[in-house]
């Protein structure tokens, strides 16, 4: 019998049930989705929800189009019915993003904003992330013991998604905090259901009145930030509505500080943990750029994708994924598939095929921001391990629960004593 049609075995199921529950259970997650991947790659759960774990069933459906985002996102953005109109349109400025929109609409609205992200553009900014990065980690240099996470990984992005967007900086608490609430859409929590409900359309409605008051004001004074450029990509040919607009920048804003910074501070954890690799780093600067695909796929950022719906019933790996039914692809998993990758537990910078990956997804929805991640990510790599070559770990890293994403709460550092 196909190890997909085994089914897991009470404990492990009740562990897997408790995983999408228990920040506890999630601390390492590793084993269980090993074990998972290794009875059952593709597995349906005990509330009907599919979790995909192996390797070549996640990149296959990853590209299949018989997945929706879409669909998936109209049913976790539904709250309750409403009269509000700004309230439905703040909704649908983000259930209709790029992220969440399935073809002709995605290949649409990426082909109006990929030119802000092609490499000659991403490349102009590589003197003023720079910059950022060897202030950053000069301020932290002289102190004996700091918060990596806090003071060097998320500054970074924050101040470069802050001057691309020429937005004061300290509205990226803003940002963060109804990122927050959205995101978790699922697993919020408030005094009711009421209460809980009213938090999240809460942060829909400021989210978008902040994006459409700073569209507005950049239209009256349009310059070279990113905004303006968004603006311009919608105001030539095929254009962006507004709605698409905000949607747009709000998911810019998403992926470009959060992840990013997350993507920084699990890196560095990886080099902490082998002293070996710390220095082989410092002495080869040059070969970060390429590592940091196998940091990628050792402790990606991503735990999963965001949901998506079978739209017609899918064959796969000896199971049969019904219309209407919704899946997790969890690309954390697949990453560490030994179908895949030799070995897959040990970190190894000479891997050859590390870039086989899928922590930047693949398919349509395959990261647009991919290469300005690897740029923050590789300078600042660089600038730690040549600017602070004695760092260790004070304390062992306590990580978020969410269930999608993986970052450390923080990153507490101290410099190595020296004789």
């Amino acid at each position: 019998m196909n190890a997909s049609n085994v089914a897991p075995d009470s404990e492990l199921a009740f562990t897997l049930e408790r995983y999408l529950t228990h920040p506890e259970t999630r601390q390492d997650p590793y084993p269980t989705y090993a074990e998972l991947r290794a009875r059952a790659p593709v597995y349906r759960s005990r509330t009907g929800l599919w979790l995909v774990t192996g390797y070549d069933a996640v990149i296959t459906l990853l590209r299949d189009p018989r997945l929706s985002r879409w669909q998936s996102a109209r049913t976790e953005y539904q709250l309750r019915p409403t009269s509000d109109d700004e309230l439905r349109r703040a909704i649908a400025a983000q259930t209709d993003s790029l992220i969440n929109l399935d073809e002709p609409g995605h290949t649409r609205i990426r082909r109006l904003v990929r030119e802000v992200f092609l490499p000659a553009s991403i490349e102009r900014l590589c003197g003023m992330i720079e910059e950022t990065a060897r202030t950053l980690v000069a301020r932290v240099a002289s102190r004996a013991e700091f918060d990596l996470l806090k003071e060097v990984a998320y500054p970074l992005p924050e101040i470069i998604i802050c001057e691309l967007l020429q937005v004061p900086h300290k509205d990226h608490a803003l940002w963060s905090h109804w990122t927050e609430i959205i995101t978790n859409i699922n697993y919020a929590v408030g005094e009711s259901e009421e209460g809980r409900i009213a938090a999240i359309e809460r942060a829909f409605l400021e989210y978008y009145r902040y994006v459409k008051e700073l569209v507005a004001n950049r239209r009256a004074n349009m310059g070279n930030d990113l905004v303006s450029a968004l603006i311009r990509a919608g105001d030539t040919g095929d254009k962006l509505n507004e709605d698409e607009l905000v949607g747009t920048i709000q998911l810019l804003i998403g992926a470009g500080h959060e992840t990013t910074a997350s993507f920084i501070a699990n890196s560095t954890y990886c080099l902490l943990q082998d002293p070996t690799l710390y220095a082989t780093l410092r002495k080869q600067p040059d070969r970060i750029p390429k590592v940091l695909d196998e940091f990628l796929r050792m402790v990606g950022t991503a735990h999963t994708t965001n949901p998506r719906m079978a739209i017609e019933d899918i064959e796969i790996a000896g199971v049969t994924i019904r219309k209407g039914e919704r899946l997790l692809l969890y690309v954390s998993a697949a990453n560490r598939d030994p179908a895949m990758f030799d070995d897959p537990e040990r970190l190894d910078i000479d891997r050859p095929n590390m870039d086989r990956h899928v922590g930047f997804g693949a398919g349509a929805h395959f990261c647009l921001g991919r290469q300005l991640a690897q740029l923050e990510g590789g300078i600042m790599l660089r600038e730690i391990v040549t600017g602070l070559p004695d760092l260790q770990l004070a304390e062992p890293v306590v990580w978020n629960s969410h269930v999608s994403t993986r970052s450390p709460q923080s990153l507490r550092v101290r410099r190595a004593c020296r004789s």
